[in-house]
């Protein structure tokens, strides 16, 4: 089976000050032009901010060095995003912690709520470390945001 088109937006990103917002831009200006749903449009940028914004901030690479690549892939399914960062070994999904969602906002711990909202606004979550690198493929299906 041959891999779905990749759409026109695929962006390296060393800066999160820099480069997130031009990201988020051309991430905007793709889900106008393919007539996301606000719903599909505002999930997926959410998914991509909290990961990015993860690696360049937690990825133990001192600023210059980090870098974190964002590629997406579309299908007749739904879209796939392939985030790939020179971070420290760590799989979001297995060592994130759970967030306590059942206490209120001063009595829980920092951390893990972003990763909650990655998982609950994607259908299908991978990790993989190659080559020193850390691969997240996340995969959202078209219909699974049509509730707007």
């Amino acid at each position: 089976m041959k891999p779905p088109p990749a759409l026109p937006l695929e962006q390296r990103l060393a800066d999160q000050q820099a480069d997130l917002p031009l990201l988020l831009d051309r991430l905007e200006a793709l889900a106008q032009d393919r007539r996301w749903t606000d719903v599909f449009r505002s999930q997926v940028m959410l998914v991509i901010e909290e990961l990015v914004v993860n690696a360049l901030t937690y990825g133990g690479r001192d600023t210059g060095q980090a870098w974190v690549k964002v590629q997406l892939l579309e299908s007749v399914e739904g879209l796939e995003i392939r985030i790939t960062d020179n971070g420290d070994a760590f799989d979001p999904f297995v060592e994130a912690p759970e967030p306590s969602l059942d206490l209120d906002l001063d009595s829980r711990a920092v951390g893990g709520l972003g990763v909650h909202f990655v998982r609950e606004m994607t259908d299908t979550r991978t990790y993989q470390r190659q080559n020193d690198e850390n691969h997240v493929v996340l995969f959202k299906r078209w219909q699974a945001s049509s509730t707007d």
